[in-house]
């Protein structure tokens, strides 16, 4: 997992409403992770793609302008980067693909133990992943 000084993971964080987007990267960052902010698939798929190796996961809401977060979390996933998807509605995507779904409204507590539980998820694959 990258990462910068105490830094616990680079977090790509894609939602159309800037305010909320805003309050939990400020949440986020207080428990360590390096956050990058998009306000729309388009733009966290580019940034994504720039250096795909640098982030450790995308948090994306399901429906943002020019790409949907489901279409964004597909890319993303291809290059082996876990996917939570937070909606206002129940989203069966999520368990179609094996991201994990946080759904709207929730606390930047529940955020940060979704986040921590998705990085331990991915972690354990890795380790499982390695050749003894």
């Amino acid at each position: 997992m990258p990462s910068n000084g105490s830094t616990r993971a680079t977090i790509l964080f894609a939602d159309d409403e800037r305010a909320l987007t805003t309050l939990f990267a400020a949440h986020l960052r207080r428990a360590n992770f390096d956050v990058r902010i998009a306000l729309d698939g388009a733009e966290a798929r580019d940034a994504f793609l720039l250096d795909p190796a640098s982030f450790d996961l995308l948090i994306t809401d399901s429906s943002m302008p020019n790409l949907s977060g489901i279409e964004l979390g597909e890319i993303v996933a291809q290059q082996g980067c876990p996917v939570l998807l937070t909606s206002g509605a129940d989203s069966p995507e999520a368990a179609q693909h094996g991201w994990r779904f946080l759904e709207k409204p929730f606390s930047a507590d529940q955020l940060v133990r979704a986040v921590e539980e998705v990085l331990q998820r991915a972690e354990e694959g890795r380790e499982r992943a390695r050749p003894a």
